[in-house]
């Protein structure tokens, strides 16, 4: 992988852009082509990279490798150029996989949890002095990044299932949050997906640490494993013992440590199991006590997970990157916890029509622990529109009484006329919904 210059097509994805960043790290010429202008291709331009936004093949002439991420349409110009030019083409889990080579990689596996997990790990090593890189599916709080530059051989990697991503890795060590079924457009069959997972984990190369509930899927693995949770019957798990606002306060155990009053500041169920797997995974790695603890009081989180806009009395706003039935109730669930006695508002975008026509039925459900339920456009990202798919299937299998079918452009103006305070808002879905919470927070405050 000796190349001076990479052009990366779809260079404002999560995954791409952090890639970009650790060659641009490694002196190599980096440009980009993505469809629109974003935060981060912003970024990526204030940081020295190249980004273009016109489907222009002409540019290709000056560069002499080119990355893609299966996520662009395939007769994007740019990319069928690429194809006619025999420069070397590589997918973008292809060379994540060739410069995860060079280290002892810690994996983050599972239809959710990996990004706030990856983040959550990756500080909890730098916390104990441990200078590790990572390459992270969202933007870290504590360092607004997506990729850490660390100096020594240790990487921390959201290993993505999407498009079989993940197979590219040979991990040293591997946590696998949850295997519940998604991307049936590629797998096809909940079993496809699950034999994803199992040919991933038989790619760790020592050992695999399983969420509690993943009992039947740890009976189909060959390597060592072993379960973390929070309900005490794991042998790594959290003891909850209070909470008081946003803060959980609990005590980690494992067969070699015990460590007592602990803080963290996110709510929910699904992020003290976030935390249990990466300190874990970070004691396992060298991490002290006294870093786990620093780590865990000072973790920031991720942005668009559980991202807090406002925290007012009687009006909060949650903006939330959930995207999946499961996540959408975990997050909606941890907020009734939270918040009994506030009216809860959901505005959800779903992504892709696929993922909509196979689990319209269960977002219906998901969505109803909400008390007025707003529903966008499917956001359509690498697919084309699928017949008698869209947000109306889901509106018309939720049982909810409060439920509306609105474009996205009217969300700012239409939710202030829906609040009864005290109200918690969210925003949730991985699309395009992210344009309007900075407007929506200005019509709220």
């Amino acid at each position: 992988m000796n190349f001076q210059s990479v052009f990366f097509l779809g260079i404002g994805g999560i995954g791409m852009s952090a890639i970009a960043r650790f060659l641009k790290l490694k002196n190599v010429s980096i440009a980009g082509y993505d469809k629109t202008q974003t935060t981060l291709t912003q970024q990526l331009q204030n940081e020295g990279i190249t980004v273009i936004y016109e489907d222009n093949p002409n540019v290709l002439s000056d560069y002499d490798c080119v990355v893609y991420t299966p996520a662009i349409p395939k007769d994007l110009k740019l990319f069928q150029e690429a194809l006619k030019s025999q420069k070397p083409l590589w997918k973008r889990s292809q060379i994540l996989g060739e410069i995860s080579k060079s280290f002892k990689t810690l994996a983050i596996a599972g239809t959710h949890g990996k990004t706030t997990t990856s983040g959550m790990l990756a500080h909890l090593l730098k916390s104990s002095h441990i200078d590790c890189s990572a390459f992270i599916g969202g933007i870290t709080k504590n360092y607004q990044s997506n990729y850490l530059l660390g100096h020594e051989p240790i990487l921390v990697v959201e290993a993505d299932e999407y498009d079989r991503s993940f197979l590219t890795l040979f991990p040293e060590y591997a946590i696998i949050t949850s295997t519940d079924s998604d991307h049936l457009d590629i797998y096809k069959t909940h079993e496809g997906f699950q034999l994803g997972f199992q040919q991933f984990a038989s790619q760790v190369q020592n050992k695999i640490y399983l969420h509690e509930h993943l009992k039947d899927f740890s009976q189909k693995i060959n390597k060592p494993f072993d379960f973390y949770g929070i309900t005490g019957n794991s042998n790594y798990y959290l003891k909850l013992k209070g909470s008081e606002g946003l803060t959980n306060y609990f005590d980690y155990y494992s067969p070699s440590h015990q460590i007592k009053d602990l803080e963290l500041y996110f709510p929910g169920e699904h992020n003290l199991k976030n935390i249990c797997a990466a300190i874990t995974l970070a004691l396992e790695s060298g991490s002290s006590e006294e870093g786990i603890r620093l780590g865990i009081k000072t973790f920031q989180g991720i942005q668009r997970r559980f991202d807090i806009q406002i925290y007012e009395k009687d009006l909060i706003y949650i903006d939330d990157y959930a995207h999946h039935p499961e996540e959408i109730s975990s997050v909606l669930s941890a907020v009734k916890k939270l918040l009994p006695n506030f009216q809860m508002i959901v505005i959800f975008q779903p992504h892709l029509f696929t993922r909509t026509r196979d689990f319209y039925k269960e977002f219906a459900v998901s969505l109803s622990i909400a008390d007025e339920i707003i529903l966008l456009p499917i956001y359509p990202a690498r697919e084309l529109s699928i017949p008698n798919v869209s947000s109306e299937i889901i509106y018309q299998q939720i049982q909810q009484k409060n439920k509306y079918l609105i474009n996205l452009q009217e969300v700012i103006h239409f939710v202030p006329n829906l609040i009864n305070r005290p109200s918690v808002i969210l925003t949730v879905g991985a699309g395009d919904i992210d344009t309007i919470v900075e407007p929506l927070k200005k019509q709220l405050i």
